[in-house]
């Protein structure tokens, strides 16, 4: 009787009339389950139990304990946004961080993603300051639509042509298959424009 179990988390629970016939101890044999608790662990846990109880007839306590570990995932991605003068119809490698073009040249965007965490990633989503949105559906190495750790894509190009100086902010979004947790990473690049003309004076004189 007087069954009690504490944690390393600060838990206690005393069992009162939890077990099969209600009296509050444990009969040879008897097995119950406590109240779960819940917790978030923020880093590598290892969680400790004692149960102790005293026995009815002898009086004698007696305790055992027992311990769990949780490991978290990492959940983490990365994005990378490049310019280049070069119109393109695909990105294979990075650019340069920023460029300067003339006034209504054209530039292409380049960015590529990358999970850098320890799980899948689904529903992955990348948004720019210009309007434009990708989903990718089936864009990495096996077709699934998610990146594996570690592994990267290029999303397709965006060309634009700035009226003035511009900077572009690019954002990715993504849900880690096992957890649901979403994640995201935000990068920036810039593009400087020079306007670039000429003038001509003509004059004309009696000589």
């Amino acid at each position: 009787c007087g069954v009690t179990v504490a944690d390393s988390l600060g838990n206690t629970f005393t069992m009162t009339s939890q077990d099969a016939d209600g009296d509050g101890c444990l009969a040879p044999g008897e097995e119950i389950y406590i109240p779960a608790y819940v917790d978030t662990p923020e880093d590598d846990e290892t969680v400790v139990a004692t149960v102790t109880a005293t026995g009815e007839t002898t009086g004698e306590e007696t305790s055992a304990t027992d311990d769990a570990s949780v490991v978290p995932i990492t959940v983490d991605i990365s994005i990378t946004t490049t310019v280049t003068e070069d119109e393109l119809t695909e990105c294979t490698e990075d650019m340069e961080g920023s460029v300067t073009v003339a006034l209504g040249e054209s530039v292409t965007y380049c960015s590529k993603v990358k999970n850098e965490g320890e799980d899948k990633l689904c529903d992955v989503v990348v948004t720019d300051s210009l309007g434009n949105t990708f989903t990718m559906t089936t864009e990495d190495a096996n077709g699934d639509g998610c990146l594996e750790p570690g592994e990267e894509v290029f999303i397709p190009p965006t060309v634009d042509t700035p009226a003035d100086d511009e900077t572009v902010t690019v954002t990715v979004t993504a849900t880690d298959e096992t957890t649901g947790e979403e994640t995201s990473e935000t990068d920036q690049v810039s593009v400087a424009t020079l306007l670039v003309e000429i003038d001509i004076t003509t004059t004309v004189t009696e000589d």
